[in-house]
């Protein structure tokens, strides 16, 4: 794994982490928006990974 790889994927698990708190307490706009960030995060750790 690639370091920006790395730091992303460790951000996609902060990212994911608020994303179930606040389903867990029922804010639904700031969970999108933490599920739009990990899809993002997503495409960008492919990219890093694939050179």
């Amino acid at each position: 794994m690639t370091p920006e790889a790395g730091l992303l994927t460790a951000q996609r698990v902060d990212a994911r982490a608020l994303a179930q708190d606040a389903e867990e307490r029922g804010w639904t706009a700031e969970a999108t928006r933490h599920h739009k960030l990990i899809t993002r995060l997503d495409t960008l750790i492919e990219q890093a990974q694939a050179g």
